[in-house]
């Protein structure tokens, strides 16, 4: 069976998911890329011998935009990408299956992977690692990475775009703010009901063809949805 699956999610069968010009552009915009995914659903993980991995995970149901993120990397991932995990919920009596990409750590200079876990990352009082929003977020953010940040964590709601942040603090949903503004997008914060300093980054209605101006040309098809396309 897991050969099946495997099989199923050859990455030969999904070159549709991003243009040859995508492709152009993206791989020579990694490190825009990889800020758009952490600031999303992306992560940098630590192997036992202390070495850092970006690492990115997608339900099958979103296998499109997985694909898309792992053609842009593909020069640099594990052997074993993708890799594939099935989740048995046994409350819905449901199977959820899981595609996950991560990259190898002899290539973390070209990726500059150990300068963005310094960025993103810190440690609470325990020792325990986090992810923050990095101070000099305004400076480094760009269309790419906004498309990649939209197709991680987005959603449209009345036309209007909102971006799910509970993660960070409010200082930190300011500089985002910020670094959307320097784009020339409004947005604002906005409180999660009934949850204590949690927000969401709402970008009205009246901002959305900007928007998809700036950001379709980085973003595969799957994805437009987000933007009412």
């Amino acid at each position: 069976k897991s050969s099946k699956l495997k099989s199923n999610y050859n990455s030969d069968r999904f070159k549709h998911v991003i243009s040859e010009n995508q492709i152009n552009i993206l791989q020579n915009s990694y490190q825009e890329v990889l800020i758009g995914s952490l600031l999303g659903d992306g992560c940098i993980t630590r192997s036992g011998r202390g070495l850092n991995h970006f690492r990115f995970k997608q339900s099958t149901i979103h296998s499109d935009y997985f694909f898309f993120i792992f053609l842009i990397l593909k020069p640099f991932l594990t052997l074993g990408s993708p890799s594939i995990s099935c989740h048995f919920d046994k409350r819905y009596n449901k199977l959820y299956e899981s595609l996950t990409l991560q990259t190898r750590p002899i290539y973390n200079n070209i990726l500059n992977i150990n300068n963005l876990e310094m960025m993103f990352y810190n440690k609470d009082e325990k020792g325990n690692r986090f992810k923050r929003v990095p101070l000099d977020i305004i400076s480094i953010f760009s269309p790419i990475s906004l498309a990649i940040w939209i197709m991680d964590d987005g959603h449209l709601f009345n036309n209007a775009v909102y971006l799910n942040v509970q993660s960070f603090k409010f200082e930190e949903n300011k500089l985002l703010i910020l670094a959307l503004n320097k784009l020339g997008i409004t947005a604002k914060l906005i409180p999660v009901a009934n949850k204590n300093n949690q927000w969401r980054i709402i970008i009205p209605a009246a901002n959305l063809t900007k928007l998809r101006e700036l950001v379709i040309p980085y973003m595969t098809k799957s994805m437009f949805y987000k933007l009412g396309l």
